[in-house]
C-alpha cells in the first residue's frame, strides 16, 4: 500500500488545505479573551466531580487574565500617546530652522532650513523642509527661533 503525498498551502484565514482533500488549522501566536474563556470552560466541565476546582484558584487565574488583558490595553494607550507627543513636537519646530540627517540617496548628508509643515498621514510625523518630508526622528539640531509668546515682566 502506498501513501499519497501530500502538498499543502495555507491560505488568508490560515486554513491550511492539502491535494489528499484534508484541511488543517494553522496555529495563532497570540492568545486572547475568547481562548481563555474555552479552556476555563474545559477545564470546568471536564473537572473531577469530586474535587473541583477552588474558588481561589478559579478567581486567581481570572485575575491573571485580567490583569494581562489591561497591560495589552496599556500597551496600546503608551503607543498611541508616544505618538501624539512625537506630533505635538513636530508641530512646535513649524517656524523653526532644523538640520535633519538625509540618507535617502544613501549617502549621509545633513539638510537645514526651515520647518513649513508637518505631515503625519503616515502614522510617523514628517517635517516638511525645503519642499520635502524628513523623518521627526532624523533631527539632529535646532535652531533657537524667536517666540511667539509675549514677554511678561515679574510683578512684585
Amino acid at each position: 500500500m502506498s501513501v499519497p503525498s501530500v502538498t499543502t498551502t495555507v491560505n488568508n484565514a490560515g486554513i491550511a488545505a492539502n491535494t489528499a482533500g484534508y484541511t488543517a488549522r494553522t496555529p495563532k501566536q497570540v492568545l486572547g479573551s475568547d481562548d481563555f474563556m474555552k479552556l476555563l470552560s474545559t477545564q470546568m466541565a471536564n473537572q473531577d466531580p469530586l474535587k473541583p476546582m477552588e474558588d481561589t484558584a478559579f478567581i486567581a487565574q481570572m485575575a491573571s487574565f485580567s490583569s494581562l488583558n489591561q497591560m495589552n490595553q496599556l500597551t496600546k494607550d503608551f503607543t498611541v500617546l508616544k505618538t501624539n507627543q512625537a506630533v505635538t513636537a513636530a508641530n512646535s519646530f513649524i517656524g523653526r530652522e532644523v538640520t535633519v540627517s538625509d540618507t535617502t540617496d544613501g549617502t549621509s548628508s545633513f539638510i537645514t532650513g526651515k520647518v513649513t509643515g508637518v505631515d503625519t498621514s503616515s502614522g510617523e510625523p514628517l517635517l516638511l523642509i525645503n519642499g520635502k518630508s524628513y523623518s521627526f526622528s532624523a533631527v539632529t539640531k535646532i535652531a533657537a527661533g524667536a517666540s511667539t509668546e509675549p514677554v511678561v515682566a515679574p510683578t512684585l
